[in-house]
């Protein structure tokens, strides 16, 4: 099999700068080709992998994947699937779906995390500042009624702003 275009032709890199690149050790790299998630990877005359643009958006989408908590089994499964997306549009849209929810479910339950850690934060300064300045120790309580929520929910935005999106790694593709 050669290259499919021309922008493949462009975009080749040995094994050693793409997994730099992805952070990916070439162990891993060599077992998703092994398994198939990868299409084929050709070789140099040397007999060295040859990655091109081709592998590098499936790499991305299997760490999209990966970190939207998707196990090997059903990355493959999906890739399958978008082989004849046609005949297994449901089946993909019924994994997709069911992944959507569980990622949303655990990132809710990390802002929840995140939030209580906030009021902690406040609430250990605020004894801090008691201890510095021989006052009152504040009461637990009375962190319980502030909207530690709303300050997790405008740190992230903020963290959103200040994310610049990156051209070597898109978030989504």
């Amino acid at each position: 099999q050669g290259y499919s275009s021309a922008a493949s032709d462009v975009y080749k890199r040995q094994i050693a700068e793409l997994s730099k690149t992805l952070n990916l050790t070439a162990p891993t790299l060599r077992y998703y080709e092994e398994i198939g998630l990868l299409p084929p990877v050709l070789r140099n005359t040397s007999g060295q992998r040859v990655y091109t643009e081709e592998h590098f958006d499936r790499l991305h989408a299997i760490l999209c994947f990966k970190n939207a908590g998707m196990s090997i089994a059903d990355i493959q499964k999906f890739f399958t699937y978008e082989a004849n997306e046609q005949t297994h549009i449901n089946e993909m849209l019924e994994l997709l779906n069911s992944y959507q929810k569980n990622t949303l479910e655990r990132l809710y339950a990390e802002i929840k995390a995140y939030a209580h850690l906030l009021r902690k934060v406040e609430f250990y300064h605020a004894i801090k500042d008691s201890l510095d300045h021989q006052t009152p120790y504040p009461k637990w309580q009375d962190y319980d009624q502030r909207d530690y929520l709303e300050q997790a929910k405008q740190d992230l935005e903020q963290l959103f702003i200040l994310q610049q999106p990156n051209d070597n790694y898109p978030i989504l593709k």
